[in-house]
């Protein structure tokens, strides 16, 4: 159905219409209020308008803009309520529209942030019996509403209580959420709280027993490990075996609580078996059901008593009774005791007494000597004992004091159980400022001491009277004792790696230290002095020494020395692993750190706080500023915890943990404080929205991708647009495809559960696009395009696509070279969802070009030497040609590039060349040129030939006026003075030597001079100086540095010159003093030598004879002739060198020999020899023909001949023989044939063989 207005009606309203803008022709001025509600969550901020003075008729609308955009409103709305909207300022411009016509108000207001984040840390009860562990969640700022268990051995949904009850033992995962919808996750551990129990041995407390039947024992039990703890209340069981078997007894009882850090006592009543060993288990079992126990606890008492004697007063004493494990009453019977002790005179009540029994009576003293007791119990036991009362020792007790470096000393003396009365001093030092016998007894305290200070040094007799009037002489020598001659060597690491630090102690306090040896590292030099280091109270302390082996050399106050060899540990780490270990929300340390730099070490973990660029507490942020962390800036950690006590920790941020401990310091007992950072890291915990990015896509959509830090996997989530609930849940992709321009609130969960959300105004932007930086020759070029983290980049050159060349967002050359990298390079983007309109490949040419290069600039320092330059060859290589030069210096002398030297006057010209290239670029290079006259060449004199030794003087002339000189010359001389001298010249010095004149480093021509210098002659006289009687000798010279030919030659016989004697050597006849004057060109040395007379006189003895059948001559004497030469002659020619001479078979005759001694003199000797045969004849044939006529054996000192025939039967014997047999026996000629000989040689050797007997046959 349609409705229509009716005709006048309508008619009606138009008319009023145009009557109004007749009327008004414009809409008022009006003004515009914004009232702005913060934000408590994330876009839940809002802006309230309230409009005054506008048209009541016009309609108003609301464009709000978020600063500085000013371009696209957020939102556009007629309400007086802007709702949906984030912190930030903003500008709000009311529209009043009436018909065609309209006008604005504005008005900025600022949306402020009071978003407080949700943070809490998770306080946990440990397990002790199963399932009664703990978990609290205190928060710390937001506000949470709910919380949950995610994750653990057991999860609990979403509950308002902020306490987890009834928990086992596990790794959980807590979730809070706050009133905002986000939610905050956290993981903490619930450990089991570790127990155990140490039961301790038994003890007795003796005494009166409970009755005859039971005695009360004790046990101590306390935490078996520190850190344990004990669950009460504590259930006890004693089971006692009797010592004979039987039934064991149960006894048991209860502790309800007790202490875990001192042990706890346990005493028990149980059944007591009187003198006999038994024992008794006992079991402890805790809340829990834990048992523990300790068997086997012997129980071994019986009655019986102690006796005690107590001295006191002059003659007083007392004797004490008393009985252990007893019921009483006890009976004392003293069964033997010392004449004149009636008991009771001592004590009225003997014998009877409920427990102890002392007896004493004043002015009588309980006897000395040997007493037997026996006492009996109310259980009619009995028990016997023999002792002895002796009197107390009565000795003073001497004690001094003196100090090293002091003149006086003290002297403190007490009597055991007596008190000091009366001290008489009466003998004393002369320094003793009192008179002698002087009375010092007010000196004694009200303690009956004695103590008397100031005591000059030396020997003193005391008279003292003690309480009970008995007297002692006590001599005391009041000195200093000697100290240990040891120094004691304390050390600890110093704060920096390889460097330690020491305390030195000794007896005495010490004066001086000095560190006489030590490493290089420390010191140069050595011997250093460091007694600064000395404290108030004489001990040295030191750090910062490099470590090695030094040498301490001290003096202390009583003059004694003392040297200390120290090896100086440095600081060394030797292990040094941290593991941070992360979980949902909060992380776990594992430190395994180990180092020699141990003093009292303590480590710390601190949160950096970028607001106030400090580190400090982890949690409160509290600012560490200096000396050692506590736990107010920092969060102490125990590197020793097992891992599963490890603490959680639940902030983010970055973090290092810090290392604490002590050094000694430099003079001053007060530690020094070290600190070190031994890790450094960062924990993100919930993930955070860092940036939303929009991408053109065609129909004028977007995609939208959401950058996120935090713990992977993340899913992603939109759940309002432009303030409305709008859902697209999009899985695990952070790209958002076909999205509209709108005001989005995102939403994103990490993979431990929390919950982050952020708004983001989502517009069209620009597409990607390749950029360049750079592209001039040699320089840093870059292709870039913008950086996503959600996006791919591959680039490669158009000429070689299959070489990826970077996976970033960037293409780098280092250096670019437009012959090597010029081309057409593409950039691969992409995304992991394969349908983007992100997936593109953008294309970018790189032009080749090339810098300009005119080298670099160059000094040069010239000669000026009037001849023409070219530039170019100053240029460094490479560089362009085609350059332009400039004189800038306008020296008037450039030609292009030729500069004309002849004329221009020293001085320093610079000349520019310029090199043009692209990219709009200029190189310059400038020449600068240092140009100087070269001086003349100098004017030398001659100089004239010298000895050996002798100075040399160069002399120049006329020296110029501001130049050097340079000399060189043989040897290796060289020179910068006008006019050297060399002293003490040698013949190397011999030569031709140049010297030239520089100035501004021009260089002269060289002038040279010969130099000859003359050896002086060195020789040595060299021949046999001892003149044998009757014979010569020569000497001669024997040159060192000069041929023999080179000189002349002049001998003197006791000062008187030689005639016609000058050559090198001389025959000597006589003995005397001789001289030789050795000329070299004028260089003369004489030498002197001393002749003298031989007198080592001597004589030979020869002798000879057959040697193992050798014929030798030999000296017999030649023991006198140690060092000799020997030379033998004979008949024939014969000639031999040695000691002697083997002639064997050699020709009868006169044999000489010439010997030598070392003095060289010689004597010679001869014998006759007639026979040189020493061999025993194998026949004979006595025929009187002159040969082999007997058995001949004369040179062989023959001592006894057997001959036997051959039948063994002897037919010849010669005591001595030589050559007397000739075939004969003691009973005539014995026939032709075969005959055994036994030879006896002078030395006892025995010789056998046959000799043959030829007979003539007629």
């Amino acid at each position: 159905m349609i409705n229509h207005l009716p005709i006048n009606k309508t008619i009606s309203v138009l008319i009023l219409f145009f009557c109004t803008l007749l009327s008004y022709g414009q809409l008022p001025d009006f003004t515009l209020t914004v009232a702005p509600t913060p934000q408590t969550c994330l876009g839940n901020g809002t802006l309230t308008f309230t409009i005054t003075g506008n048209d009541p008729a016009a309609s108003i609308d609301y464009a709000v803009y978020l600063l500085p955009n000013t371009t696209t409103p957020v939102t556009i709305v007629t309400a007086n309520t802007a709702t949906g909207l984030s912190a930030g300022n903003y500008l709000v411009v009311a529209t009043q529209s009436l018909g065609a016509l309209s006008n604005t108000s504005s008005a900025n207001v600022t949306i402020i942030n009071q978003v407080i984040p949700l943070t809490y840390n998770l306080a946990v009860v440990k397990v002790k019996c199963g399932n009664d562990g703990e978990i609290t969640v205190n928060v710390a700022t937001g506000n949470a509403v709910s919380y949950e268990i995610l994750t653990g051995p057991v999860t609990v949904p979403q509950q308002t209580s902020n306490v987890f009850n009834n928990l086992p033992i596990g790794l959980y995962t807590i979730r809070a959420y706050n009133n905002c919808g986000e939610a905050v996750v956290n993981t903490t551990q619930v450990i089991q709280e570790n127990t155990g129990i140490t039961i301790n041995a038994p003890v007795f407390i003796g005494g009166e027993l409970p009755d005859c039947n039971t005695i009360t024992v004790g046990n101590t039990y306390e935490v078996s490990t520190s850190g344990n703890n004990i669950f009460w209340p504590l259930s006890f069981q004693y089971t006692v075996y009797p010592p004979s078997g039987g039934t064991p007894t149960i006894v048991t009882g209860t502790a309800l609580g007790g202490s875990i850090t001192a042990p706890n006592a346990k005493y028990t009543n149980i059944p007591f078996y009187h003198d006999q060993e038994y024992y008794y288990d006992l079991t402890i079992t805790d809340a829990c059901g834990n048992v523990f126990t300790r068997n086997n606890n012997i129980v071994d008492q019986k009655f019986q008593f102690n006796d005690q004697v107590n001295n006191f007063g002059c003659n007083d004493n007392s004797l004490t009774i008393e009985p252990s494990n007893f019921v009483g009453p006890i009976t004392v019977e003293f069964v033997s005791f010392p004449d004149g002790f009636i008991p009771e005179d001592y004590n009225i009540n003997h014998p009877d007494f409920n427990g102890s029994a002392v007896y004493f009576l004043d002015d009588n003293p309980v006897p000395e000597g040997s007493y037997t007791v026996t006492v009996n119990d109310a259980c009619g036991r009995s028990y016997t004992a023999d002792f002895d009362i002796t009197p107390p020792e009565l000795q003073p007790q001497v004690t001094v004091t003196a100090i090293c470096g002091s003149d006086v000393g003290g002297v403190e003396i007490e009597i055991n159980t007596r008190a000091i009365t009366s001290v008489l001093i009466t003998n004393a030092p002369v320094d003793y400022a009192g008179i002698i016998p002087d009375d010092v007894s007010d000196l004694v305290n009200m303690l009956g001491i004695f103590t008397m200070a100031n005591l000059p040094l030396g020997d003193y007799t005391f008279e003292i009277i003690d309480s009970c009037g008995d007297e002692y002489t006590e001599d005391v020598a009041v000195e200093v004792t000697g100290g240990s001659p040891d120094i004691t060597v304390l050390q600890r690491p110093g704060c920096e790696e390889d460097f330690g630090s020491i305390r030195l102690n000794a007896a005495g306090d010490f004066e001086s230290v000095i560190i006489t040896a030590g490493p290089a590292e420390y010191s140069d030099t050595y011997p250093v002095d460091m007694s600064e280091n000395i404290t108030g109270n004489g001990s040295f302390y030191m750090n910062s020494l490099p470590a090695g082996s030094y040498e301490f050399t001290t003096n202390d106050v009583c003059g004694i020395e003392r040297i200390k060899m120290v090896n100086v540990e440095g600081y060394a780490l030797q292990i040094n692993e941290v593991e941070i270990i992360p979980y949902c929300g909060s992380f776990q340390l594992d430190i395994d750190h180990f180092s020699n730099g141990n003093y009292v070490q303590s480590f710390w973990l601190q949160r950096y706080d970028e607001a106030t660029d400090t580190w400090g507490d982890p949690v409160t942020g509290s600012p560490y500023t200096s000396g050692l962390p506590n736990n107010t800036n920092a969060d102490f950690i125990n590197i020793n915890l097992d891992p599963d006590e490890s603490p959680f920790y639940s902030t983010i941020g970055d973090f290092r943990i810090v290392k604490a401990f002590y050094t000694y310091a430099n003079g001053s007992s007060v530690n020094s404080f070290c600190f070190s950072v031994i890790d450094t890291f960062t924990f993100t915990g919930a993930p955070v929205i860092t940036d939303v990015f929009s991408f053109p896509c065609a129909g004028g959509l977007t995609e939208v991708a959401v950058a996120v830090e935090g713990v992977a996997p993340f899913t992603y989530k939109i759940t309002s647009k432009d303030g409305e609930p709008f859902l697209i849940d999009n899985g695990d992709s952070n790209v958002f495809s076909s999205i509209e321009a709108a005001y989005y609130n995102f939403q994103v969960t990490d993979d431990c559960g929390n919950i982050v959300n952020s708004q983001f105004n989502i517009n069209a932007t620009d597409p990607i696009t390749v950029s360049a930086s750079g592209f001039c020759e040699g320089e840093e070029s870059i292709l870039t395009v913008q950086l996503f983290s959600f996006l791919n980049y591959e680039w490669y050159k158009g000429s070689d696509p299959d070489t990826i060349l970077s996976t970033t967002n960037s293409l780098t050359f280092v250096d670019f070279d437009s012959a090597i990298n010029s081309g057409t390079y593409y950039v691969s983007i992409t995304t992991t969802t394969e349908s983007s309109c992100m997936n593109q490949v953008l294309e970018y040419e790189v032009m080749p070009n090339v810098m300009p290069n005119a080298g670099e600039d160059v000094n040069s320092v010239l000669c000026n030497e009037a001849n023409t330059i070219n530039l170019t060859d100053y240029l460094t290589t490479p560089h362009d040609n085609d350059g332009v030069w400039e004189d800038i210096d306008a020296s008037g002398a450039l030609t292009g590039n030729i500069l004309d030297t002849n004329g221009l006057t020293a001085g320093t010209y610079s000349f520019k060349y310029t090199v043009n290239g692209l990219c709009d670029l200029t190189d310059e290079a400038t020449v600068t040129l240092t140009i100087n006259d070269i001086p003349v060449a100098p004017v030398v004199t001659s100089v004239n030939a010298v000895c050996e030794g002798e100075n040399i003087q160069f002399s120049i002339t006329t020296p110029q006026a501001g130049v050097t000189y340079q000399w060189t010359g043989p040897d290796n001389f060289t020179a910068t003075e006008a006019n050297p001298l060399i002293t003490s010249a040698g013949v190397m010095a011999t030569g031709v030597y140049s010297v030239t004149a520089i100035a501004n480093d021009c260089i002269s021509p060289a002038t040279t001079v010969n130099v000859t210098v003359n050896a002086i002659p060195d020789f040595e006289i060299q021949g046999e100086t001892a003149l044998c009687e009757g014979q010569s000798t020569i000497i001669g010279v024997a040159p060192q540095n000069f041929d023999i030919g080179d000189v002349t030659y002049e001998w003197y016989y006791e000062n008187e010159l030689l005639l016609d004697v000058n050559s090198s050597d001389i025959e000597i006849f006589e003995i005397g003093t001789y001289e030789v004057l050795v000329n070299n060109n004028g260089c003369e040395t004489s030498e002197m030598v001393n002749i003298t007379a031989n007198t080592a006189g001597f004589i030979v003895e020869l002798e000879a004879g057959c040697d193992d059948f050798e014929y030798i001559i030999s000296i017999s004497n030649i023991d006198e002739m140690n060092g000799s030469l020997f030379q033998w002659t004979g008949p024939n020619g014969y000639s031999y060198a040695g000691e002697e001479a083997v002639i064997t078979n050699l020709e009868g005759g006169e044999y000489f020999i010439t010997v030598t001694n070392p003095e060289g003199c010689s004597v010679s000797a001869s014998i006759m020899i007639e026979n040189t045969g020493c061999i025993i004849p194998r026949g004979i044939s006595p025929n009187d023909d002159g040969y082999n006529q007997t058995f001949d054996l004369s040179n062989l000192d023959v001592r006894d001949l057997q001959i036997f025939n051959r039948y063994g039967l002897q037919v010849y014997e010669k005591q001595n023989y030589i050559n007397e047999w000739y075939g004969q026996s003691d009973k005539g000629d014995l026939p032709t044939g075969t005959y055994f000989y036994v030879v006896t040689l002078s030395a006892g050797k025995r010789v056998t063989g046959w000799v043959y007997l030829q007979r003539e046959i007629h």
